[in-house]
Order: structure tokens, then C-alpha cells, then sequence
């Protein structure tokens, strides 16, 4: 079975497994965007926004499932998320995790809080360099994470059902920091 095939069946398998008859009220669309390199940038980024690469152009979409009963009620609630984005050595990686988000109002339409989620991540990332390979082109392999992704959230609702929001997500695993954007609709 080939890699994406995979994917596909873990991220539809994950969304089984968190759904119940109350579906989520608000969904949302998250863009992929910035990886910033904390130890050992890639040697092999097309999409290097600076010399080292340590940071990196990542573009992708996700799906935001938030099971709370408007995109501005605080407290915690359960959250799904599925995506894609393209790495930074330009393979397409996919992502699945469940979750909880928390939180809390700022004012009457802007929010700060932060969600933890568990999940698995299908990537191609490099097993060596240039550098370290003398001269022969990156070698590269398949592999799939367990991941548990920290992340600060700030945004505002604008129209009363929509919000748009600024994601900070560390990434142990790989020891990056991720930056993407959201945008939301409430159905309540």
C-alpha cells in the first residue's frame, strides 16, 4: 500500500474513532506555514526563507474540528485536526491527532488559549546530507511519527461565526517550531 494511501486510512480511522452523534459545531481551516529550526537545519530545503534554512516555507491545508458550541466559548473541549503540507526537503507529509483545546476571552471578540494534541505524522525526511554523504545526493526514507504537539493560540471573531487565529506549534520530535494560520466557521 503506498505511503499517501496509508495516511488516508489512519486520518479517516482517527476521525471514526472521535466522532459521536454531536458533531463538531465549528470547523475550521488551518494554512501551514513557517518551520523554524531550533538544532540542525536542512541541508535540502527548496523553500529556505534565509541562507542556513533554518527557517522554511511549509505549504499546506488542515481541518480544524473544535467540539465546542461557538468559536468563542471558553473553557476546554475536545479538538481533531488532519492535514498536509509539503516538508522542507519538499516531500508531502500528512498529519492526524485528537486532542483538547482551552480557551479564554481576551475581550469581547478576541481569544488567547493553546490545545495539546496526540497523533502520527507520514513524512520522507533525510538520513544523510551532502555533507555527510561526500558529494552523493541526500538519501532519504519513509517514516511515521507518534507525535504530541503543543500549541499557543491567539485570535478574534469577526461576523459574529467566524474566527481567525495565529497557531505557535512546537514540534519535539523534530524540535521546530511551526506557524499557521486558522480561520473558522461556528454552525451554532
Amino acid at each position: 500500500m503506498c505511503f499517501l494511501r496509508k495516511s488516508m486510512v489512519v486520518i479517516v480511522f482517527v476521525f471514526f474513532l472521535t466522532s459521536n452523534e454531536t458533531f463538531a459545531n465549528t470547523l475550521g481551516l488551518q494554512l501551514n506555514g513557517i518551520s523554524t529550526h531550533f538544532s540542525d537545519p536542512p541541508s535540502n530545503a527548496p523553500r529556505k526563507l534565509d541562507p542556513s534554512g533554518i527557517n522554511v516555507f511549509n505549504p499546506g491545508l488542515g481541518i480544524d474540528f473544535d467540539f465546542r458550541s461557538s468559536g468563542m466559548q471558553t473553557g476546554f473541549s475536545p479538538v481533531t485536526r488532519i492535514g498536509f503540507f509539503k516538508n522542507c526537503p519538499d516531500f508531502f507529509s500528512v498529519y492526524s491527532g485528537i486532542g483538547l483545546r482551552y480557551r479564554a476571552l481576551a475581550t469581547d471578540s478576541s481569544f488567547i488559549g493553546g490545545s495539546i494534541l496526540g497523533g502520527v505524522y507520514f513524512t520522507k525526511s533525510e538520513v544523510s546530507s551532502d555533507d555527510t554523504n561526500k558529494g552523493n545526493p541526500p538519501q532519504y526514507e519513509k517514516k511515521t511519527l507518534p507525535l504530541i504537539i503543543p500549541t499557543l493560540e491567539t485570535g478574534f471573531q469577526f461576523f459574529e461565526k467566524y474566527t481567525a487565529q495565529l497557531n505557535l506549534s512546537y514540534v519535539p520530535v523534530l524540535n521546530l517550531m511551526f506557524t499557521s494560520v486558522s480561520f473558522s466557521y461556528s454552525f451554532l
